[in-house]
């Protein structure tokens, strides 16, 4: 398959250049790159303080940027560099100092799946509501590779690599070891004690294994909350309905009180 993807971006370049008249400019290219590894060092700083038990960066924050700004920037954009540096350099300052990240933590949660997009904020509200931290997400937890900026062949190697690894590549599309296994090592890694499963119901690809992850969450000990959504429409699965998923099982199954009872029930019909 990478051999393949490989092949893909060598016929593109090719492409690119009967087309244009113009050639590849490798200078740029290893430039862009080397920008585009720096980047990727402040994500892992970043990675790593959410492993502790102070985590620094929790909500949507992860794969909010992670999504739509990081790769999208492929290193061109200098102006991420600059604002990775100032939010690094705020986020290890308030580590040392062992700075609370929200008002209570009770529950540090692993968010799998595909998120709602028209509910950013679901993982704020589980973070205000119930003490829910989510400290990693799959859709952060993509590619991490660092570019070769000096060989030709092997940097095209990265990117192919890059490519298998992306959004909606990597898990979803990776079979049982990257879905499954995957999530289990994350758990692990950032000592998660729950993991929110999106049951994105226009893509069953997660509910394939609905029996599998429970029992293994079982034989874990890790509390596991399925919540439908419908991806990019909320009036199939509102965001009230959302809520309600969770409310249940924290009510019900672990019998906990809300951090804010004010949040539990709120009608947010008319929100963006």
């Amino acid at each position: 398959m990478q051999d393949y993807a490989l092949e893909e971006i060598k016929g593109c370049i090719k492409f690119i250049e009967e087309q244009t008249g113009e050639k590849f400019d490798w200078d740029a290219y290893f430039a862009a790159m080397k920008v585009y590894n720096r980047e990727t060092e402040y994500e892992l700083q970043k990675w790593e303080i959410n492993k502790t038990k102070y985590p620094q960066l929790t909500g949507a924050n992860f794969w909010l940027y992670r999504l739509y700004y990081f790769h999208l920037s492929g290193g061109f954009d200098k102006r991420f560099g600059k604002v990775d540096k100032k939010v690094n350099k705020i986020m290890l300052k308030a580590y040392e100092k062992k700075t609370p990240v929200s008002k209570e933590m009770r529950h540090r949660a692993i968010v799998w799946s595909c998120p709602a997009n028209y509910y950013t904020n679901f993982a704020a509200w589980l973070e205000n509501c119930w003490g829910i931290n989510v400290v990693m997400d799959m859709e952060t937890m993509i590619s991490y590779l660092m570019f070769d900026t000096t060989d030709k062949e092997q940097s095209l190697h990265d990117l192919a690599k890059t490519y298998q690894r992306v959004t909606m590549r990597k898990h979803t599309k990776g079979g049982y070891r990257n879905v499954v296994d995957e999530l289990w090592r994350i758990v692990d890694e950032f000592d998660a004690d729950m993991v929110i499963m999106y049951d994105q119901i226009s893509c069953k690809g997660m509910a394939g294994l609905l029996g599998i992850f429970d029992d293994q969450a079982r034989e874990r000990d890790v509390k596991f909350i399925w919540v439908q959504q419908d991806l990019m429409d909320c009036r199939t699965i509102s965001r009230r309905e959302m809520r309600e998923q969770v409310n249940k099982y924290m009510t019900s199954v672990l019998q906990e009180k809300p951090v804010d009872p004010t949040l539990v029930d709120f009608d947010d019909s008319l929100a963006w």
